[in-house]
């Protein structure tokens, strides 16, 4: 009963921090840069051609994500792989702190399907690690295209170093983690630490993951010698059709070339996608909109 009583409590403090910062984003942030009246009559304006390729862009990025499942988990099919991501992304966008849940959906689907706990736990990992390598090197290929076309400026100096820095740190680990079987039990020990003392306020026991550790390194390096190329392809790919429904959804409430051109659009998309490693609001609301 005591532990049913904490869980609601942390529950209720989540919402109510998401919901403090997404009003506090709407209410009073985002008013200080743009009217609510001229945004809402800038889409008004929008052709229906306009709003027809907005939404033709915006499926082809949804689709990006299922290849890259299936990339990462042999024997997942196309059309599940498709059901899983919608339902966990709808979840995960609507509720606030809704990634935990959406785990828990996703992970559901995939028991039901019969995969395995290991199977389930790699995808997840891999799938994970992709995209974060690809939101920390954002910025650096903003920053180079932002000098290329003569708008660089020192905004994006901050996040180009710090995702310089994760992404040493994290391509570092993953490199040690592959190359040595030790170094993956001491990485899978640590995380089983820190799990573990996020799990005692639950009451739940202490977990030891030095030889999953070892085990997921076996099963990395196989994945990945099989499937790399597809992970990365569609990974990209992914994001760059995120970064288009960006760019188009702005030069069709009228911000032309001249005044906002693709690479500034770039280096803006890329600190957006960066700051979005921090679930903080369902789906980055109000985040996403102020950055």
């Amino acid at each position: 009963m005591e532990q049913s009583k904490r869980k609601r409590l942390i529950r209720i403090i989540e919402i109510v921090v998401s919901l403090a910062i997404i009003v506090g984003i709407f209410g009073f942030a985002i008013p200080k840069i743009a009217n609510y009246g001229d945004v809402w009559n800038a889409v008004k304006d929008m052709t229906w051609l306009e709003i027809t390729s907005l939404i033709a862009v915006s499926a082809f990025n949804i689709f990006t994500y299922w290849p890259q499942m299936t990339a990462s988990m042999p024997g997942l099919t196309l059309a599940q792989a498709a059901v899983n991501n919608q339902s966990s992304t709808s979840i995960a966008n609507t509720i606030p702190f809704g990634g935990f849940i959406a785990n828990g959906v996703t992970y559901s689907m995939y028991r039901s399907w019969g995969f395995t706990n290991a199977q389930i736990g790699l995808t997840t990992i891999t799938t994970a690690m992709w995209n974060t390598f690809v939101k920390l090197a954002m910025p650096v290929v903003a920053l180079i295209a932002l000098a290329a076309t003569g708008r660089a400026s020192g905004t994006l100096i901050v996040p180009t170093v710090i995702g310089i820095v994760a992404l040493v740190v994290v391509i570092g680990l993953l490199a040690g983690v592959l190359a040595e079987k030790s170094f993956a039990r001491a990485v899978g020990g640590g995380v089983g630490k820190v799990a573990s003392l996020l799990r005692k306020p639950f009451g739940k026991p202490a977990v030891h993951w030095g030889e999953a550790g070892a085990r997921f390194r076996h099963q990395t390096i196989e994945l990945i010698a099989k499937r790399w190329m597809p992970l990365t392809v569609f990974s990209l790919l992914s994001h760059f059709g995120l970064y288009l429904v960006l760019l188009l959804a702005l030069r069709n409430v009228g911000v032309s070339e001249k005044e906002v051109n693709w690479a500034q659009v770039l280096g803006v998309f890329a600190f957006v996608r960066l700051i979005s490693l921090l679930p903080t609001t369902p789906g980055g609301v109000g985040l996403v909109g102020l950055g």
